[in-house]
């Protein structure tokens, strides 16, 4: 049997699978994108990069016929974050924070001797910029400062047990983290961070338009609505939210799928 064959009966399984557990999300519907990636990210606008295993850079672009995976610039990232089309940060294979400006990596370093790397990055559709620092003892959190052009320290947890494993930045006025003991917060308005008391995360992401989706140690998958978390069925690793429309993951083996609202 060919390998193409093969392929294509594999997509067509993986429809089919998210087709019947549809039954049980009726407000969303999943689909396979054809690929694999180590990690996906989509802003609020739709625009949609993600990095392969060994931190390659691609875009999903329209070709003239399909969308496709594009492979962008040399420069290989760990991690990459899409506020919209014209805001995009990463981070580099060494941890050290990056701004994508006119098509240029550009390094936005939390210090002058780069001795503080970073392990997540999180950029809003304003260009609220957050950074959780790999080794967090002393600083929960860094924030860009966008009129100073430099990082100020932040402080989510209020307790040096609990670490930020990664945020979530929808703007200035909504964001949300989880810590080392899958602890949930959220931040609204410029206020204090809360904890969520009745959820437990390892991954989340917000969208525009209030859309959270949550992944927990088990890698199931669920979604807020209203004052409930409702669970879809499937498993991801990472899960990455731009509005109701535009929902993408990847499983731990590479798959990648995005989930639209249907009502």
């Amino acid at each position: 049997m060919k390998k193409q064959t093969i392929f294509l009966i594999i997509i067509f399984l993986l429809n089919l699978y998210f087709y019947i557990t549809n039954i049980y999300a009726s407000e969303y519907k999943a689909f396979y994108v054809p690929g694999v990636l180590a990690h996906v990210s989509v802003g609020s606008d739709g625009e949609v990069w993600g990095l392969n295993h060994k931190g390659t850079v691609y875009k999903f672009l329209w070709n003239g016929y399909k969308y496709r995976w594009t492979k962008m610039y040399e420069k290989r990232l760990k991690q990459i974050s899409v506020g919209n089309a014209n805001i995009i940060w990463g981070i580099d294979l060494t941890g050290n924070p990056l701004q994508l400006i006119d098509k240029q990596w550009c390094n936005k370093s939390i210090d002058k001797n780069k001795k503080i790397q970073i392990k997540w990055i999180s950029v809003g559709n304003d260009g609220e910029v957050w950074a959780i620092p790999d080794n967090n003892d002393d600083c929960c959190a860094y924030r860009w400062n966008k009129k100073g052009q430099k990082w100020d320290e932040e402080n989510i947890t209020n307790n040096k047990n609990k670490k930020i494993c990664m945020i979530s930045v929808v703007d200035a006025n909504n964001m949300w983290a989880v810590d080392n003991s899958e602890i949930v917060y959220y931040r609204e308005s410029n206020k204090k961070w809360n904890i969520i008391n009745y959820i437990r995360f390892k991954h989340i992401s917000a969208g525009i338009d209030n859309t959270v989706w949550g992944i927990n140690h088990l890698g199931y998958i669920y979604y807020k609505k209203d004052k409930i978390w409702e669970r879809i069925n499937g498993n991801l690793r990472i899960v990455s939210v731009g509005n109701k429309y535009n929902i993408w993951g990847v499983s731990d083996t590479g798959f990648i799928y995005r989930w639209v609202y249907q009502n």
